[in-house]
């Protein structure tokens, strides 16, 4: 078998192979950055750095090792970086949120118990607004 990457994947191969391994990627900067302890926090959530001084170092430095094997995967198969541009990305992002709270709306958590008559009014109001500034984001950022 040969090591040059033409003779080994064909074009769609090492476009899936550049796709899912920039997916893992994409995913090792979310490691690192809960790793490092980075404050998350909304007005409903927030995420604790619950690791150990010792677990983080230990996850930082693997996922370092993780992203060196990436990068051998990429010279190998002569793999280029995607370029992803932020607008793109918020499209998708935003087209995600969007069914999210089309689907918090009172009618859609019938599914999880009986709804009260007032729920529609206090709820679905506030979840359109929402849903307006997001749209209002997405204009934005066209």
């Amino acid at each position: 078998m040969s090591d040059r990457p033409q003779s080994v994947l064909n074009e769609n191969q090492r476009r899936a192979l550049s796709t899912r391994l920039g997916m893992i990627e994409r995913h090792l900067c979310d490691v690192e950055r809960l790793a490092a302890g980075e404050p998350t926090r909304g007005a409903v959530f927030q995420v604790t750095n619950d690791l150990t001084e010792e677990q983080k170092s230990a996850v930082l430095s693997l996922t370092g090792e993780a992203r060196g094997i990436i990068s051998e995967l990429r010279d190998r198969f002569g793999l280029e970086a995607r370029r992803e541009d932020v607008r793109r990305l918020l499209f998708g992002l935003f087209s995600v949120l969007w069914a999210i709270l089309e689907d918090t709306h009172a009618a859609k958590l019938e599914g999880f118990g009986g709804v009260s008559p007032e729920l529609s009014r206090l709820l679905d109001p506030k979840l359109d607004e929402l849903i307006e500034v997001f749209e209002r984001i997405r204009a934005a950022a066209k």
